[in-house]
């Protein structure tokens, strides 16, 4: 056993890591009827609905953020975490049905499993919610298979007294000579007949010769209780307990506030006897939404494992969603995956909870609870689930992208950063866009804004990127790193005024520092507007760029050509200015310009003039063997009929294109690292489809990978509700 490996997991804070593999959706969503209804009883119970689930699902269900199969994301309404990877268990089924255990013990639900082996016997304590309220139970067994139900191995305290309304949850450890449990206790229930515990929860202490009892409680005695204005205000409830270093650590169940918010902390004593002394702070940042424990050491990689179960929400509240599993090499990194959810857990309907894991032989034994009714705390029944050993944690995480919920930070707020880029940098995603609250976009309160996010699904909010910047209209802000100078260089543009600006940083997240307000390119004097950036293979960069030239705007064809002309641009070394070669004008009446590379081919993208249109615009395809050219028109990919076939015709400014197939005007086309390598996804801001009307809360469309074609032409787009992508995991050194 690793000494400094159980330090960095019992010392460190945390990152959050989390869940997911998604298929494909689009026009013909990915849709499982059984899942739809098993996991929506309102549904079954319609008349209608229950014959055509996916009707239901298209007119209501996909408004609501319910989820068309197990394999669809899951988007919860406060923006908590999410998990991308996945470890997955092999679920045996029900072990203990509830109703099964001696004098009706736990004939409302058997929940809570705690597993232990000593000898040649598994030891389960669970939770028997029986008539008089929540009792620790206790079964048996030899094969994990066939159960002895013991029934209650506590009673109930004296009125008045912390367990008089709940004794449950026991954790037990062994210190040679008496056998320790540490359970929940609390004077508080809901009303007859669930009588379900109510915070706060306190631990609570007995003894005992024998691991099956009798136990003695240790009256009055708290070993340690919950602490008002702490990050355990409400509740701190037990968990495992190891031996590491002449101390005993406990691996508790923490939360506070409202709403509430849970997490795992580290709890330390010399006596098991005595007063424990609680770690300032969690192991895992509260907004984790996590609670319950059970720690797995691995030695084939010397790796931390800890179980817990994950509170999901949705339209019908809170509830445990899932078995993940965090683990630790690096005090400063932590991963997590999904070990038991809907996915690989087929008997549930919504509940899966409380994880306690017992080595047997070349297997982990995983013990958990769940429901075959959508009864909430009720009516548990508790399962097994296998995991082969040695754990290994995945190398890769799959991020599940949805286009039709809104994503959110972590704070539960809309990400509100429009007309801007996905980049890549140290390991990390970041978002960069205008924000643009509660407008029209055509203020001077329009600010540039970050999100960053190790999976493209958990979104943590840098605010306001530019420093000190002039109150002016500002659009497009779109960053590249040089790597000759080592610095983050932010490009924007400034609407109205036609011009742009650029700004520099020594960190991909800001604040950048305006260097240049008014950067001189080859067109300039004709006024700018939308651009993109492309950095070469030799670090190299180039802006691609809307002349605008309005002063001769008109309807008719000929004028049309003059305005809104997209041309690329070298810039100089530090990309701080223009070296002055254009690659000459390669379209006109067109904005929101994209610029990439693949197979030795460089690619520009752009398409009519929308300006915050509804219908959005398409995608017009130009190459070249060269990045100023010259370009070879191929084709539009985002409008209706064969994409290589589709002329490119002049149309109003502003007007967009009516047979977009994705409404949305292009913002962008990302490169990625993904399994198999690089991705190029395509983002288009879906102008006025917030439900809501507030601008800030537009949904941005992202495309799934583009496809090329063997003469490199990119195949035509289609709306897709979700698809999936697989990420290398990063590790940080």
């Amino acid at each position: 056993m690793s000494d400094s490996l159980l330090h960095k997991l019992v010392m460190a804070g945390a990152l959050a890591l989390l869940l997911g593999a998604w298929v494909l959706g689009g026009p013909a969503v990915d849709f499982d009827a059984r899942f739809y209804l098993r996991q929506n009883p309102d549904v079954a119970a319609d008349p209608v609905y229950a014959k055509d689930p996916l009707k239901h699902y298209l007119e209501i269900g996909r408004m609501q953020g319910r989820r068309p199969s197990a394999w669809a994301p899951r988007c919860y309404p406060d923006g908590r975490p999410a998990a991308t990877m996945r470890l997955d268990a092999s679920d045996s089924g029900p072990i203990i049905r509830h109703g099964e255990g001696p004098n009706r013990c736990d004939y409302l639900g058997a929940r809570e499993a705690i597993a232990f082996h000593v000898g040649n016997t598994y030891y389960l304590h669970y939770d028997g919610a029986g008539p008089r309220g929540w009792l620790a139970c206790l079964a048996t067994s030899r094969d994990l298979r066939h159960w002895d139900l013991k029934g209650p191995v506590l009673d109930f305290g004296d009125k008045g007294e912390d367990d008089s309304g709940t004794a449950a949850s026991p954790w037990t450890i062994f210190d040679g000579k008496l056998w320790h449990m540490f359970y929940v206790g609390t004077p508080f229930t809901t009303a007859p007949p669930n009588r379900i515990p109510g915070t706060p929860y306190s631990t609570l202490t007995a003894t005992s010769p024998s691991p099956a009892g009798p136990w003695t409680k240790s009256k009055g005695f708290h070993p340690f209780s919950p602490q008002p204005g702490t990050y355990d205000a409400d509740t701190a409830s037990p968990g495992q307990i190891i031996k590491y270093g002449g101390e005993y650590l406990m691996f508790f169940s923490a939360a506070a506030g409202k709403p509430l918010m849970r997490t795992l902390s580290i709890a330390r004593t010399h006596d098991l006897n005595g007063r424990w002394t609680v770690d300032p702070t969690p192991i895992l940042p509260p907004v984790e939404q996590i609670e319950n424990s059970a720690v797995h050491f691995e030695p084939a990689n010397k790796t931390w494992f800890l179980f817990t179960d994950h509170i999901g929400n949705d339209r019908r509240g809170e509830y445990t969603e899932s078995i993940w599993a965090y683990w630790s090499k690096d005090p400063n990194h932590w991963d997590a995956a999904v070990v038991l959810d809907d996915q690989n857990c087929h008997w549930n309907v919504r509940i899966i909870g409380m994880p306690s894991v017992v080595k047997v032989r070349g297997r982990l034994a995983l013990f958990y609870d769940a429901t075959t009714t959508d009864s909430g705390n009720m009516l548990r029944d508790v399962g097994l689930a296998w995991l082969k050993l040695p754990l290994v944690p995945p190398t890769v995480r799959t991020a599940a992208i949805s286009n039709v919920n809104p994503r959110r930070d972590l704070h539960g707020e809309i990400l509100d950063a429009h007309d801007g880029v996905l980049e890549y940098f140290e390991g990390r995603f970041y978002l960069y866009g205008t924000r643009y609250g509660n407008t029209d976009g055509l203020h001077s309160t329009n600010r540039y804004v970050c999100y960053s996010s190790d999976d493209l699904t958990n979104w943590t909010p840098h605010g306001e990127i530019l420093k000190d910047p002039p109150p002016r209209m500002y659009f497009r802000p779109y960053v590249k790193f040089n790597p000759k100078t080592r610095k983050y260089v932010l490009w924007y543009n400034v609407g109205r005024e036609n011009k742009d600006g650029v700004a520099t940083s020594d960190r991909p997240a800001g604040p950048f520092a305006i260097q240049n307000p008014d950067v001189r390119l080859k067109y300039s004097d004709m006024g700018t507007g939308d651009h993109g950036l492309f950095v070469d293979d030799d670090g190299t960069g180039y802006i691609v760029y809307t002349t605008v030239n309005l002063a001769k705007m008109s309807s008719t064809e000929p004028s049309q050509i003059e305005n809104h002309r997209i041309s690329v641009e070298k810039l100089s070394d530090d990309y701080l200015s223009s070296t002055g070669k254009n690659s000459g004008f390669i379209a006109g009446n067109c904005e929101s310009p994209s610029m990439f590379k693949r197979n030795g081919t460089y690619y520009v993208l752009t398409d009519n003039t929308c300006a915050f249109c509804p219908q959005g615009s398409g995608a017009r395809v130009y190459t070249a063997p060269a990045p100023l050219g010259p370009y070879t028109y191929r084709g539009n990919i985002n409008v209706e009929g064969p994409a290589a076939d589709v002329p490119s015709p002049w149309t109003k400014p502003g007007t967009g294109r009516p047979n977009a197939i994705i409404k949305a005007q292009q913002t962008h086309v990302a490169i990625i690292p993904a399994k198999g390598g690089p991705a190029f996804i395509w983002m288009g801001d879906r102008w006025k489809s917030a439900p809501d009307k507030i601008k800030g809360h537009d949904f941005q469309y992202w495309s799934s990978p583009l496809q090329f074609d063997a003469g490199g032409m990119t195949r035509q787009l289609k709306f897709e509700d979700y698809w999936t992508i697989e990420l290398p995991v990063h590790t940080a050194k």
